[in-house]
């Protein structure tokens, strides 16, 4: 069950603001307690923001971030933070040229602290648009199940480039890593 509200705002010219909070209970999980994608009984708080501002000389800057807190049964609090930054840089030339630099983060839980979980719950979504391929999917099953996005650094780049009107091109990197190792 869950219950939200969004706010846009884009009075601004050059500024566009987004603000939200959703409240998300879930409850009798079907599958087997040993099961790693069974949820316990819980409930989710998620307060959030995100902000994309025009900056001269064809700069663009984004960036989210959105904390969680909560509680799971029998008596575990949740404490969850997730965000993203990226800057951009876009040159009026034929192709439309630009790179785009960027950091996405989302909080993993800590095998060290029993009485919490820190993993960023990705409340409604489970398929990210980063995964670029359908194998690396199948690895997030260890930690917390097939597609679960969460304990997660990312570095990204990305160069991109049209130049023809039915051609584009984009080089993409992404520098994955994990805040705590899966136990």
């Amino acid at each position: 069950q869950a219950l939200g509200a969004y706010y846009t705002d884009q009075n601004l010219k050059t500024t566009s603001f987004q603000a939200y909070y959703f409240y998300k209970k879930e409850f009798h999980d079907r599958r087997p307690s040993s099961d790693i994608q069974f949820q316990p009984d819980r409930h989710v708080h998620t307060l959030g923001g995100r902000m994309t501002q025009q900056l001269p000389a064809g700069l663009e800057a984004d960036g989210e971030l959105a904390l969680q807190w909560g509680a799971q049964k029998p008596s575990t609090a949740v404490h969850g933070v997730a965000g993203y930054a990226n800057l951009k840089k876009t040159w009026k030339l034929k192709g439309s040229p630009s790179l785009n630099f960027g950091y996405y983060g989302l909080s993993g839980d800590d095998a060290d602290t029993k009485d919490r979980v820190e993993g960023w719950d990705p409340v409604f979504g489970r398929w990210s648009r980063w995964s670029g391929s359908e194998m690396y999917l199948l690895i997030l099953q260890k930690e917390k199940g097939l597609s679960y996005w969460t304990n997660l650094g990312m570095w990204r780049a990305e160069a991109y480039v049209a130049p023809f009107r039915m051609v584009t091109a984009r080089f993409i990197y992404y520098h994955m890593s994990a805040f705590h190792p899966y136990p």
